[in-house]
């Protein structure tokens, strides 16, 4: 028994040399030792050390992991910072581009006016009057591509007419005018629920018939804009 004992205590001995232990091994390796030792004698103590060097390991391989679940958390909490750094300088730049779209909108609701011009008791649009609308349909298709800030747009289509003619002849007139704008802009891809137009006749006219060349500008038609910018919850009702 002595001589087992003996052998096994040569084994434990020569495995430490050989393979060099962390220190948690170390302590394992000695309080097993004496813990065995305590308990039961040589015997024990041989079994206690080897009992104590397999939780060394163990404690090492749990420490090890702990290392690398903090390295690695690190890692992530680094990587973090630098997509919130991303995000921030991202929102900085949209927020300036939508308060850019924003004052854009705003002037457009309250600088754009467009007069066009009609001969006397026609409602026929001049090539100068087509060119105008061409311009203003690029700029209506220009604001419905900007799917970052929908807005809801509405063009106001008002007619006149001068003094010649009866009031309801003049009322017709304008309203011709009126309709003749909004067919162009049907046809070059305006949604026509987006229009509204208002005739007016007569009851605008500002030169009489003593200044002929200016009641020109009393035949007309005029087109202005509202630009709406729709909130999250309208633009998903009105999906």
């Amino acid at each position: 028994m002595k001589k087992i004992i003996f052998l096994l205590s040569l084994t434990i001995f020569s495995f430490v040399q050989a393979n060099p232990v962390h220190e948690s091994e170390r302590l394992g390796l000695g309080s097993g030792m004496v813990l065995g030792a305590l308990a039961c004698g040589p015997v024990c103590s041989v079994i206690g050390s080897t009992i104590g060097i397999y939780y060394g390991e163990q404690d090492d391989l749990e420490k090890q992991r702990i290392n690398e679940l903090e390295a690695r958390e690190d890692m992530q909490s680094s990587q973090i910072s630098i997509l919130t750094s991303e995000v921030n300088q991202l929102y900085s730049h949209n927020q300036e581009f939508r308060n850019n779209i924003l004052n854009l909108y705003q002037s457009l609701s309250n600088d754009f006016s467009e007069d066009l011009l009609f001969s006397s008791n026609e409602s026929n649009l001049s090539q100068a009057g087509s060119v105008k609308l061409e311009s203003f349909v690029n700029i209506i298709q220009a604001i419905e591509e900007l799917s970052m800030l929908p807005a809801k747009v509405t063009i106001y289509i008002d007619g006149y007419a001068d003094y010649r003619g009866t009031q309801d002849e003049n009322l017709r007139l304008s309203e011709a005018r009126a309709l003749a704008v909004r067919e162009f802009l049907i046809e070059n891809g305006i949604n026509p629920n987006t229009i509204v137009t208002t005739p007016y006749g007569e009851s605008q006219a500002i030169y009489s018939n003593e200044n002929p060349e200016l009641m020109a500008f009393d035949r007309k038609a005029n087109i202005s804009l509202n630009v709406e910018l729709i909130t999250e919850t309208r633009a998903q009702n009105i999906n």
